[in-house]
């Protein structure tokens, strides 16, 4: 599928939610230039994902750390993520609150393994950390996993761009937006990540 082919279905996606996005959003990035995740680097990044947010609660660093150890998951913690970890004395009040919202991108890493269904207007569930890490066991649950089909993914991403654009719009209209640009920003994140827009997590582009 071409991406024109994608943005067209977005278009159509969006309309049934009432968004209109301009025609001048540009498309997903070409093949040539993404660097595609497979489905063992995606539940690695989740189970990290689900030590750092175990900061943004007030865990056990040395517990966390443990987890992260056991499953030989150091490679996909940020460096951000990795100097609070190894320090909990840097991890400030405005870090907690980034790190529970690391819950948005990990509902999206998880609907790329195909274990949860992802509603773009609706906020991760309740149940989401049963479905992803259930008895916090890292390294049992990053065996064996698969990715969703790659054009899937795009397509989600494809979705995650446009309707980022939208909310920022609304907000700056000071008018409420579907789900709020938050959300959409996180799992935007998360599924560029997967597609391969870029390898620096501290600093995934936000632009729209």
């Amino acid at each position: 599928m071409n991406r024109r082919e994608i943005r067209e279905q977005t278009i159509v996606q969006l309309k049934s939610s009432g968004v209109e996005i301009p025609a001048h959003l540009p498309l997903l990035e070409a093949d040539s230039e993404l660097s595609p995740k497979n489905g063992d680097d995606v539940a690695r990044k989740i189970a990290a994902l689900g030590m750092v947010i175990g900061m943004g609660y007030g865990a056990d660093h040395a517990v966390l750390i443990d987890g992260i150890e056991s499953a030989d998951l150091w490679p996909y913690v940020s460096p951000r993520e990795a100097e609070r970890l190894k320090n909990s004395s840097l991890v400030s009040d405005q870090d907690r609150i980034d790190f529970q919202w690391l819950a948005e991108c990990v509902y999206a890493f998880a609907w790329c393994l195909d274990i949860v269904e992802l509603n773009p207007t609706c906020s991760c569930p309740d149940n989401l950390a049963s479905l992803t890490v259930p008895g916090n066991k890292p390294a049992e649950f990053v065996k064996n996993r698969c990715l969703r089909p790659m054009t899937e993914i795009l397509q989600q991403a494809d979705l995650h761009y446009c309707l980022h654009w939208h909310e920022r719009q609304r907000r700056l209209e000071g008018l409420d937006g579907l789900v709020g640009e938050g959300v959409v920003w996180e799992r935007r994140r998360a599924l560029d990540w997967v597609i391969g827009v870029s390898e620096d997590w501290d600093n995934m582009p936000a632009d729209t």
